[in-house]
């Protein structure tokens, strides 16, 4: 199963931040009119704007680059789910058969058949990541090795405040309804037993401790739940889709819809909340952990001397010699496409003392957001 996602809240960004006059140079009507056919050329792909400004502007490269970020994390997250639904496919035909064993080992390479639900997952996302080109352990390889251990490797690998929003464990609510009900029964209760010594902030913490809301959870997110419902040693590792709907076994995404999970070892794919027991729940969410991973990834990058970066940028469309003569916000822009793979025509009018990374005049916002397109495929 393979279709085109775009990101049209990309889109949506880049055209408020042209609009609210971040960009140092507007095109006249002419460019525009002149842009329009451009700008459609592939409507059904994302869009990511490259910062188009005369000069640099902190303000517009610091929302570009969290648009990249967030960008980055959802296409592997988007990759790896897509990964499971293929593995699930090349196994789950010969569930029953005498070949099953082997097309568990020939997908999973190392896979401890009738217990791969876990690995299959780990297995997919480091493909993801390979995919990608990217060196980032998401999971320990260490936490592979059980549903028990994963719990105890992730929480210990994502237990600093960065990564407030990645690791949610406890009752899984299916909607925000159901949860601020709970909620408010909470504090009722609360209120009762401590009287004037009831803090609505504390209690709002330690509530949140031990539930949270599936809408919380980004598709791509891995969660351990009960094998059984009801069971409170034996697991299984499933991975949220998103919300959807299945059709002839295929997930359909689908705002409005349900909570659609993919699971290897029982080669699944159903309605998350009708088929486990969702009130003792350990869920990693691998887009937010992901964004964290690549935002000090990028983070490092940008703090690299100028020399630093003339040699993380030679070898590509730049020799040393005119890396050299670039000021720094051109060769901060440059590393950042080379970091986010921002496929650009070479600028035709780059300065020759390198003083900034200049655009030609007549490639206006529009343009350059059609130029700058990253296709993912699902």
């Amino acid at each position: 199963m393979k279709f085109k996602w775009t990101f049209p809240y990309l889109l949506f960004g880049a055209s408020t931040l042209i609009s609210s006059g971040l960009f140092a140079q507007q095109p006249n009507k002419e460019q525009l009119k002149a842009n329009d056919n451009l700008s459609t050329t592939k409507a059904d792909t994302a869009l990511l704007a490259y910062a188009s400004s005369m000069t640099y502007d902190a303000g517009t490269e610091y929302a570009f680059n969290n648009l990249f970020l967030d960008a980055k994390a959802e296409n592997l997250c988007y990759t790896y789910t897509n990964n499971v639904t293929d593995s699930q496919s090349r196994i789950k035909g010969k569930r029953g058969t005498s070949t099953y064993r082997n097309s568990v080992r020939k997908e999973l390479p190392g896979a401890p058949v009738g217990k791969h639900c876990l690995y299959g997952q780990y297995v997919n996302l480091d493909r993801a990541l390979d995919e990608a080109n990217d060196t980032l352990t998401i999971i320990p390889k260490s936490a592979k090795a059980s549903c028990k251990m994963f719990k105890s490797e992730m929480r210990k690998k994502y237990s600093g405040p960065e990564y407030a929003e990645c690791i949610f464990e406890g009752n899984c609510f299916e909607s925000d309804s159901l949860y601020n009900a709970a909620f408010n029964a909470f504090v009722e209760k609360q209120q009762k037993q401590k009287g004037d010594k009831f803090d609505y902030t504390a209690a709002a913490t330690e509530f949140s401790k031990k539930n949270f809301c599936a809408d919380e959870l980004a598709p791509g997110t891995i969660l351990i739940v009960p094998r059984r419902r009801g069971a409170r040693n034996q697991f299984h590792a499933i991975v949220l889709m998103g919300r959807g709907r299945i059709e002839k076994g295929n997930f359909v995404p689908d705002n409005s819809g349900r909570h659609i999970y993919a699971g290897l070892n029982r080669e699944s794919i159903g309605d998350m909340f009708k088929s486990y027991d969702m009130t003792f729940v350990f869920a990693a969410n691998i887009e937010n952990i992901a964004r964290v991973e690549y935002g000090k990834e990028f983070s490092r990058i940008e703090k690299m001397s100028n020399e630093q970066l003339v040699k993380y940028l030679k070898g590509g469309r730049y020799n040393e010699t005119t890396l050299r003569k670039m000021a720094r916000p051109a060769l901060l822009r440059l590393a950042r496409d080379k970091y986010f793979k921002i496929n650009q025509p070479v600028p035709t009018n780059i300065r020759p003392t390198g003083e900034e990374l200049c655009f030609n005049p007549q490639h206006g916002p529009q343009q350059l957001l059609a130029m700058n397109m990253m296709q993912k495929t699902r």
